[in-house]
């Protein structure tokens, strides 16, 4: 695939000329935020206000708002809930490149989100695909009354009496004020929410998107901009108008013109679900740390759930409340429901459809001619606190808050409560989001995505007063889990109250959250969350972790929106958590495959007939890691392959040769191999087929005593984006923290960065808890100390733990990236020159790394230092800055050993030897078993040692079976261990049938 380099194709849904997605985004927290959450938070201050003597209403307001940052809130609302899921999704970010499905699914989003407005509703909560808008009745929050089992202003107790809905003399407005302020608004939101869900599924349904592409190779000449015309071209068509099984919408044209291109369309359907139901619910905000959570909770949410699961594509389902309200006005004021075709589904859920039925500006002034127009003034969340922190200004004797006029005041001051509750109001935008506020990002990232099941489905008190308790445990569940997270640098991305139970998603890999080793990370943060809820709240979890490339960006319209995380892998992490027991762990293949063998082991967990797939899906469940408390067992089959090759010749002739060749060069330089050197760096690139042992190889090189014991090891991050410097961000952080004016960067930063998640991983690195170098100490050569700052950009996303300078602004930005190579070059080798110790830089896949990357290990081995480089690789011909990795200079290219059949068999017996200590293993030494093992193993490393402990844990089974079976007390051998010299040949048997009846992959 070939995209027009100059421009891109427009679509149903594509830009006008000079048009920008980032022009009109609302970057305030009006957009992430709806206003149900915004008044939510001002009552629950203002109550807290009002409770305190007017002249101590200022300590009032700032003691609420701490308050709040550790217990959140709750309040009941009554309104029409409308819940649209979009079915298609994942197909497109499969089949589009990202910034046309960023295109694509916000402008579709848009056209949802407008009619929701349009209707004088908003939207509360994003779900993925799917998202959730409210029409609250206004003021109905304000009453305490306001309770679920027919008392009070209840939204499932329909109060249609003529003096309630105004049917009788002139009167009866007032009367219905008086007898039931809420019940004719709230009806009149119903109507509105479902013939908005008519408006969307007859508008947004079978939505096609479609894309022409040119597929073509360009020849040189076609690259060039003046080859391509600039004029729309004849090419343009339109979807048949005759085909009334799909919906038309709109036109596909070629912005550039190629006579000798080859065109490939690429074409979508997107298609909406909706349901609707209606009642009392609660919102619901939960804090931790530096993010915080709303959602809804109540049986509105159970219904508008089984609502939308029972409609079909471009299908309305109302719940069986919302369908009696619907008859009742029609029998008594509005002639409505007499245009709509009920047809009963199942338990008195309805399917409701309008034949015919009219535009939506026809369906609007429905409620103009009624006087039903939307009442809501629309005030922001920054007039909203200001009017708060005004009104409590007013009744403030003593001036806590100041003398100074309220429009006069900083609203940026730290120690101002405006300050504050607009802080408080980000904490709900995703971390990842918050350094690039006002623009829409999109990229496709390598993650590592968390889905959390919590067994915690608890109904709505039958009063308001019992709200506390709710309110309780999910800030105390959100606490938890939240620390087990951000602990570890991950982040959260939602924490959600629906149909499927109460669940939190978080994930590790995006801005702000990269971490060395992101699979064992994850399960560990999973393990700690599970253990803490079973210990402190007898709570039981099943958590889904999958890693994959997927779409990360935010996900709506301009003027509301989510960051999301969109793409088959995440959708796989929250099948795995849904099919998974209490108490369990699931993980998808990918990560298993990355994560095992260094500091996890999984057992196979069978398979998974899941949605979306055609063939069952297999699932892997951690079983034990290097904390678990096992002993010696805990590092088994990784400790037998890297202990394996540490006594190979191999790796102990490379040990004696780097040694060799560091104090020849020590010697001939007149410095002892500890001093400070300089010397020319020097890498080992050890080539290998994946699966062969590349990683155990070096690692087994690296754990040698007599390097790891003189040398500063320096582990670079395993390649999973193209992200800036991306292998080397561990290093780079590992070095800065170490000095002095670094540590006291962050301390200064500490209050105006407090909810950037970079300084949270900062605060975390273990490296923070040892000794600094003295103050004063030079980070580099003084030439480069005034471009330092460039690390900021392009490692640490903006991030200013470098102070920033002139010179460096001054740059260009095609000189900023050489320059910023040269720093980081610097920078390594300064810290060695300081550590006075040669060190070592393992780099696994080096063949993948980001160009960056690339460009930093070239400068590396360019400049003087006593440092050996060494990683593994595939494919040689993969060049850094041009020049192919075994044509580097210093460069010495070794070949892991290739397994055969003989070290297979070899590493089989080495594993077996950690179970079954023995001396002579010559018994099982048959030709069949050598060939059945290689046969199973495919020569692979650690599927070699999994064999042969899956073989051990079977045989153990076996023998303690055996031994309960014939209760034989006086048996000299012991269970699962033979005694030397007792290699029998029903041992060799046993292996024999394991071998013979295990599948051709053995891990089934």
């Amino acid at each position: 695939e070939s995209l027009a380099m100059w421009g891109s194709c427009s679509t149903a849904m594509s830009l006008g000329p000079g048009e920008s997605l980032e022009q009109e985004v609302d970057s305030s927290v009006n957009a992430i935020v709806p206003r149900t959450l915004v008044r939510q938070l001002i009552d629950t201050l203002q109550n807290d206000v009002e409770s305190a003597p007017p002249e101590l209403h200022g300590n009032a307001l700032r003691e609420s708002i701490v308050k709040y940052k550790s217990e959140g809130s709750i309040q009941r609302h009554r309104g029409a809930l409308l819940f649209v899921d979009i079915s298609g999704f994942t197909h497109l970010s499969q089949n589009y490149p990202v910034e046309d499905f960023k295109n694509f699914i916000n402008r579709y989003f848009t056209k949802i989100i407008d009619l929701v407005i349009s209707f004088g509703g908003e939207v509360v909560k994003f779900a993925g695909d799917a998202l959730y808008a409210l029409w609250a009745t206004s003021g109905s929050h304000c009453d305490d009354s306001m309770n679920v089992d027919g008392s009070g202003t209840n939204g499932s107790e329909i109060n249609f009496d003529d003096d309630a809905i105004g049917i009788g003399d002139d009167d009866s407005e007032t009367t219905a004020n008086n007898n039931d302020g809420h019940s004719l608004s709230h009806a009149t939101n119903i109507e509105k929410c479902t013939l908005c869900a008519i408006a969307i599924k007859a508008t947004c349904n079978n939505f096609k998107v479609s894309k022409f592409y040119n597929t073509r190779q360009m020849s040189d000449k076609a690259v060039d901009p003046n080859f391509y015309s600039m004029q729309p071209p004849d090419l343009s068509r339109r979807f048949s108008e005759g085909d009334n099984s799909l919906r038309i919408q709109g036109e596909v044209l070629y912005n550039f013109q190629d006579k000798h291109a080859e065109y490939e369309e690429r074409g979508a359907a997107l298609n909406v679900y909706c349901g609707v139901s209606e009642g009392v619910m609660a919102g619901v905000d939960v804090v931790a740390s530096n993010r915080a959570e709303f959602f809804l909770v109540g049986k509105p949410l159970k219904d508008v759930a089984k609502a939308e699961y029972l409609a079909g594509p471009g299908e309305l389902v109302v719940s069986p409340s919302v369908y009696e309200y619907l008859q009742r006005r029609e029998a008594m004021m509005s002639n409505l429901a007499t245009k709509l075709v009920f047809a009963h589904v199942e338990s008195g859920f309805q399917l409701v459809s309008w034949p015919n039925h009219p535009t939506v500006d026809e369906m609007l002034s429905i409620f103009e001619d009624r006087g039903e127009k939307n009442t809501d003034n629309f005030l922001d969340a920054q007039s909203l606190i200001k009017e708060l922190v005004q009104n409590t200004h007013k009744t403030t004797r003593s001036t806590e808050i100041g003398d100074i006029p309220l429009e006069n005041t900083d609203l940026a001051s730290e120690s101002s409560p405006q300050s504050d509750l607009l802080s408080l109001l980000e904490y709900h935008r995703h971390e990842a989001a918050r350094d690039v506020v006002g623009r829409f990002t999109a990229e496709l990232r390598k993650v590592v995505v968390l889905f959390i099941s919590i067994k915690y489905e608890p109904n709505l008190p039958i009063s308001s007063k019992d709200d506390s308790v709710l309110l309780e445990n999910f800030q105390r569940i959100f606490s938890i889990i939240s620390e087990s997270v951000s602990s570890r640098s991950g982040q959260v991305r939602q924490f959600i109250n629906d149909d499927k139970g109460t669940v939190f998603i978080a994930s590790f890999c995006l801005r702000g959250s990269v971490v060395l080793h992101p699979s064992e990370t994850a399960v560990e943060a999973a393990k700690e969350a599970q253990n803490a809820l079973l210990e402190t709240m007898e709570m039981q979890c099943s958590v889904g972790i999958s890693l994959g490339k997927i779409f990360c960006g935010e996900t709506g319209s301009f003027q509301r929106y989510e960051y999301s995380l969109l793409g088959p892998s995440v959708n796989l992490s929250a099948r795995l958590m849904a099919k998974g027991a209490w108490g369990q762990i699931n993980c998808d293949e990918e990560l298993r495959n990355h994560a095992k063998g260094r500091r996890l082991f999984f057992k196979n967990g069978g398979f998974h007939k899941l949605k979306g797939y055609e063939m069952p899906v297999p699932f892997f469940v951690p079983i034990r890691d290097k904390n678990d408390g096992q002993g010696e067992e805990k590092d088994e089959e990784q400790d037998d392959v890297v202990t394996y090759f540490m006594q190979k010749a191999e790796v102990l002739g490379l040990v004696d040769d780097i040694l060799e060749k560091r104090e020849q060069n020590c010697r001939g330089n007149g410095t002892s191999t500890t001093s400070e050197t300089q010397l020319r760096p020097r890498i080992i690139i050890v080539e290998g087929d994946e699966g062969r042992g590349k990683n155990a190889f070096i690692a087994a090189t690296m754990n040698q005593t007599a390097l790891s014991s003189t040398s500063v090891i320096m582990e670079a991050n395993r390649c999973f984006h193209d992200d800036p410097f991306y292998c080397f961000i561990p290093i780079i952080t590992m070095i800065l923290l170490s000095f002095s004016e670094s540590r006291d960067r962050l301390v200064s930063l500490k209050k105006r960065q407090k909810g950037s998640s970079i300084l949270s991983s900062f605060l975390a690195n273990d490296v923070i808890h040892t000794p600094p170098f003295p103050r004063g100490t030079a980070m580099v050569e003084s030439r480069l100390k005034p471009f330092l700052s460039l690390v900021n950009g392009f490692v640490f996303k903006g991030f200013p733990l470098l102070k920033s300078s002139p010179e460096a602004k001054r740059l260009k930005d095609s000189e900023k990236v050489e320059k910023c190579v040269e720093v980081l070059s610097s920078l390594i080798v300064r810290f060695l020159e300081l550590k006075e110790r040669p060190g070592i830089i393992s780099v696994c896949e080096m063949d993948s790394i980001d160009i960056y990357s690339k460009k930093l290990l070239h400068s590396i081995l360019s400049s003087d230092g006593n440092l050996l480089i060494i990683g593994g690789a595939e494919d040689l011909s993969v060049t850094l800055d041009l020049e192919p990795l075994s044509s580097l200079e210093g460069a010495t290219v070794i070949s892991s050993p290739r397994p055969d059949q003989k070290s297979t068999f070899d590493l089989f017996r080495w594993s077996l030897s950690r179970q079954f200590p023995r001396e002579d293993f010559k018994a099982i030494d048959s030709p069949d078993v050598v060939d059945k093992i290689f046969q199973l193993s495919g020569g692979m490393t650690h599927a070699t040692a999994q064999l042969a402990h899956t073989f051990g844990t079977h045989y153990q089974r076996e023998q303690q079976s055996l031994d309960q079976d014939e209760n034989n007390d006086d048996l000299d051998i012991q269970v699962g261990l033979p005694e030397a010299g007792t290699m029998t040949m029903d041992f060799l048997s046993r292996l024999r049938t394991f071998l013979d009846d295990a599948p051709s992959d053995f891990e089934e």
